[in-house]
């Protein structure tokens, strides 16, 4: 049987602003930061920390997505 989970196509790193990537793997978003001499920092966000990010975005700014 097939796989058909569809995998990213090429899928270069957005830059979100200071100095911080962001890029999908398929599964999760992957920030890293940058400074100019190779990424120093790396986190790798699960689907459920994405949707607490999101709740905690929700929350602090009155905003209900959309």
């Amino acid at each position: 049987m097939a796989d058909t989970q569809e995998q990213p196509k090429e899928n270069p790193k957005d830059y979100l602003g200071d100095s911080v990537y962001a890029e999908y793997d398929g599964y999760g978003i992957i920030l890293t930061t940058n400074n100019g001499h190779g990424p120093s920092n790396t986190i790798c966000m699960e689907p459920e920390v994405i949707e607490a990010l999101n709740r905690f975005v929700a929350r602090v700014t009155g905003r209900t997505g959309g």
